[in-house]
């Protein structure tokens, strides 16, 4: 969801010229062809509740990840690509419970235009050929939660944007491909992924700044 914000944040005017450049790894406004939309037939049974306990069910279930061939673990990582006990760990410690109102609006992204703000004012989509700071986005080319043709149809509209869609091949020439948080902890992420971010951001992070930059770095706070 980070990616999701910093999409929507880079989109608003009074908030891009604070940000010097933006990289997104598996995250998009759209989510239309994301298997979330297959739970959403139960959507009518926790949207009156105040939050789902998605900790305690993923805590709960993490000692059977990597042990039995589930689509729970395919739905979160590509398996050739991360170590089981990285995985478990994830499932254990990586999840909090989700306030209803934050499901109810990452639900709009499920069908077109894609997120809207909370009280549906705000395309967000709409807003993106506006973003003037360098962006990169990666796409993970076996990620079922954020399917690359989401990533890439965000980052077709944003301006000068780099899109990169990780189903590389190893040395060995056999394929290595990505799902959803390998990108993140997958054994080849470090040089796949964080070597081609850090470079992105040195580039980027080091760009002069703009007049309107320097005076609020200077301006106090009353």
């Amino acid at each position: 969801m980070g990616a999701m914000l910093l999409q929507c944040a880079a989109s608003q005017e009074g908030l891009s010229h604070k940000l010097r450049s933006g990289t997104s790894i598996g995250g998009s406004l759209f989510l239309q062809e994301s298997q979330w939309r297959s739970y959403l037939s139960l959507w009518p049974l926790v949207k009156h509740l105040p939050q789902v306990d998605t900790g305690c069910f993923q805590a709960a279930i993490s000692p059977l990840s990597f042990r039995v061939n589930s689509f729970w673990d395919k739905f979160f990582f590509n398996q050739d690509n991360v170590d089981p006990m990285v995985a478990r760990k994830m499932f254990r410690k990586n999840w909090e419970s989700m306030p209803i109102p934050l499901l109810r609006q990452i639900k709009t992204a499920f069908k077109s235009p894609g997120l809207l703000s909370h009280d549906k004012s705000i395309i967000y989509a709409e807003k993106l050929g506006s973003i003037s700071i360098p962006m990169l986005l990666i796409a993970g080319s076996c990620d079922l939660q954020t399917p690359p043709v989401g990533v890439a149809a965000i980052a077709s509209k944003i301006p000068g944007c780099q899109y990169v869609c990780l189903g590389s091949h190893s040395e060995s020439g056999k394929p290595r491909h990505y799902g959803h948080f390998d990108l993140i902890v997958g054994r080849h992420a470090k040089n796949d992924v964080w070597d081609r971010v850090n470079e992105f951001v040195e580039i980027h992070d080091h760009r002069p700044m703009t007049t309107r930059d320097a005076i609020e770095s200077t301006t106090l706070e009353p």
